[in-house]
């Protein structure tokens, strides 16, 4: 599975720049938000699809559909971008927020199926930071080929890279075997089409749903100021690529290191409660840094605190809580909290963005303020202890 997520989130690294910046030369950076707005009703239309399809074959059989799907999507999105179709770079800037989502966590859901709490505290810094050299091989190769091949040759290569992932996650299904899901006497399938009434018995996974939508809204707003900053610094499109690989190539490379060299230590030795609640407190700072010196600089940074501490630390400390869990909280809930949870903060809050845009012009300083306050609401879903409560699978 690591060696899949690792072709995965090579291909994203490359699908990721590219489009954006095809999205920016299409429509403009400041209309980032209207198409982020659009992706809590593009999830739920992948959510629907992935839950009939995991009913019917399964988790092993969905996530090769899933997979192939995926690479068949972006390849027809090259098809009708390169024919001058401007839908399908919002189309393709939609999508990409989606997939990587969807097959990453169908790979966590199988590794917390047949991982211990202990094996998973060793190897789930490793096996992140696998899939994160992935990113650093993306954010190189933009950085070498976008001036010298272009940017749309990214897409093509983007959706090549899906088809070794589909082939290293079906071996591991054969290696490892597929999880059973337990049946209960009160189980329907529209009950199952999206595990809510997991969220019922479990108050846990309101928390952690909590958790994942304001880290998600803080994570837009920095994204979006960043790429704000990045457009005005570098207007040009293969240039904003290449630099903009260079910068996922250095952000990935700094995740690795934390996932190889920290993140198995620190999981060892601290409690993932304390992990979940110093999280929020660094983006307190580094969102009060933005707010002080205003700059490409201070916006960089401060997305990149993120996504490193994101890709590394908060998602092996994350991923602890599932294992207790029954097959419907892994398989179901979880792509609820981690796929739906992580794009509904984005679009949320990109829909909030855009009213305040009709009324005024965003200042860093404003972002800033808002990541500030997002954080704030972050740490308020980490305090109560019911979210480290462990709690059995039906099984146990």
């Amino acid at each position: 599975m690591a060696s899949s997520a690792f072709f995965i989130i090579f291909g994203y690294e490359l699908l990721r720049s590219a489009s954006t910046t095809l999205f920016n030369q299409a429509y403009g950076v400041q209309n980032l938000p209207i198409v982020m707005s659009f992706l809590p009703v593009a999830l739920i239309l992948f959510l629907f699809i992935y839950n009939k399809l995991l009913t019917r074959l399964g988790a092993r059989q969905t996530l090769f559909a899933t997979s192939l799907l995926c690479a068949i999507f972006v390849f027809i999105s090259y098809y009708f971008i390169l024919n001058g179709s401007r839908p399908w770079v919002a189309l393709l800037y939609i999508f990409r927020e989606c997939y990587v989502m969807l097959l990453i966590e169908q790979y966590w859901s199988f590794l917390n199926s047949r991982l211990k709490t202990e094996e998973s505290k060793k190897l789930s810094g490793p096996v992140i930071g696998i899939s994160s050299i992935g990113g650093i091989l993306g954010g190189l190769t933009l950085a070498y080929f976008a001036q010298r091949l272009g940017t749309m040759t990214m897409l093509p290569l983007a959706a090549v890279l899906i088809l070794p992932a589909i082939l290293f996650s079906q071996w591991a299904y054969r290696v490892g075997g597929e999880p059973v899901e337990e049946k209960s006497n009160h189980d329907t399938s529209s009950e199952k089409n999206f595990g809510l009434r997991l969220f019922k018995q479990h108050r846990s996974l309101v928390f952690m749903f909590g958790i994942v939508v304001t880290s998600q809204i803080l994570s837009n707003i920095l994204m979006i100021e960043f790429q704000t900053s990045l457009q005005m610094a570098y207007p040009e499109p293969d240039l904003q690529t290449a630099v903009s690989g260079s910068y996922y190539a250095a952000l990935n490379a700094a995740s690795a290191a934390l996932q190889f060299l920290l993140v198995p230590l620190i999981l060892r030795f601290i409690s993932y409660r304390i992990i979940h609640r110093a999280i929020p407190i660094v983006h307190l700072f580094s969102c009060a840094y933005m707010f002080l010196f205003p700059s490409l600089f201070s916006a960089g940074l401060s997305y990149f605190l993120f996504k490193a501490l994101d890709y590394s630390i908060f998602k092996a400390a994350k991923e602890l809580f599932y294992i207790p869990f029954s097959f419907d909280v892994r398989y179901r809930a979880k792509q609820i909290i981690d796929t739906f949870g992580y794009r509904f903060g984005k679009g949320g809050s990109s829909i909030a963005i855009l009213f305040l845009q009709r009324g005024a012009v965003l200042s860093s300083s404003t972002y800033a303020l808002f990541g500030f306050f997002a954080s704030v609401v972050w740490l308020g879903f980490v305090l109560p202890r019911t979210l480290f409560e462990k709690t059995p699978s039906p099984s146990e």
